[in-house]
């Protein structure tokens, strides 16, 4: 079980210029160690390729096999989990002349592997001497005040900027419900409440047989999202969707029968 967790968007950057949301990653710290999960999707699906991952300073975390645009890789970086208390401030991933994939984590909460390891000492906060009050007649001197520049944090993208600007757009329903397809570790741009979707036992089962789920906004006076998995319409196979969690399910046809290809709903947001 991780006990600190930080979480990054990535983006795809060329001639130091942010394009697109290319996708997150995840840094752990466990009491077995110290896991660093990649996640990138939204890259054209011309690019496969093996790239390197490194840290801010040059350190390298290992390799990551581009396939169509996507990729996953989870790196475990430290046997013990008592050398390094932070994740990496940077992340970056170069896949060609001037384009590299960046994740930059808060950078008043993290610290570099390279510069852990190395011993670099972090400098300290200034001190604020506090001056006794002066006895009458008895001139003090002031020091001058020490003025701190503002932290910059970059905003996390919301969902629905995430999804128009990283994922496919489609129709599923053959209406015009608009959906997106997503990978299942897409679920971590949801609220945290919805996280552990991602260990739902009947979602992974379609998931692994289809390889991919949707998402989209509820219609009407509705709020939130639907999260579907596809499936086969069956009454057996329903009775165990909603003993998941799913609330129904939905086909392109008007009328749907048994063998269907449809999908399983469950409420997301």
């Amino acid at each position: 079980m991780a006990y600190k967790r930080q979480i990054a968007y990535m983006d795809l950057v060329e001639n130091g210029k942010k394009k697109r949301n290319a996708g997150f990653c995840k840094w752990e710290q466990r009491i077995d160690g110290h896991v660093l999960f990649i996640s990138i999707h939204g890259l054209p699906e011309n690019v496969s390729k093996e790239v390197g991952v490194y840290s801010k300073s040059g350190d390298c975390f290992g390799k990551l096999n581009i396939r169509k645009g996507r990729a996953e890789q989870k790196y475990l970086l430290q046997s013990s989990g008592q050398d390094m208390i932070y994740a990496p401030v940077r992340i970056r991933i170069p896949i060609g002349q001037e384009q590299e994939i960046v994740g930059e984590f808060p950078v008043e909460e993290g610290i570099d592997l390279a510069e852990k390891k190395a011993g670099v000492e972090q400098k300290p906060e200034p001190e604020i001497e506090i001056q006794a009050k002066p006895e009458s007649g008895v001139e003090l001197e002031i020091e001058p005040e020490i003025i701190q520049e503002p932290v910059v944090r970059k905003l996390p993208q919301t969902l629905s900027e995430w999804l128009e600007t990283s994922c496919e757009k489609f129709r599923p329903f053959g209406t015009k419900t608009e959906y997106y397809r997503i990978a299942l570790e897409d679920i971590y741009h949801l609220k945290e409440e919805y996280h552990v979707l991602r260990n739902n036992q009947f979602l992974l089962h379609g998931y692994y047989n289809y390889h991919y789920l949707i998402l989209g906004k509820k219609d009407g006076k509705e709020t939130g999202y639907w999260l579907g998995v596809p499936g086969i319409y069956h009454e057996r196979e329903k009775m165990a969707a909603r003993m998941y969690g799913f609330e129904k399910f939905e086909g392109s046809i008007p009328k749907y029968g048994v063998g269907d290809l449809g999908y399983y709903l469950i409420s997301a947001g």
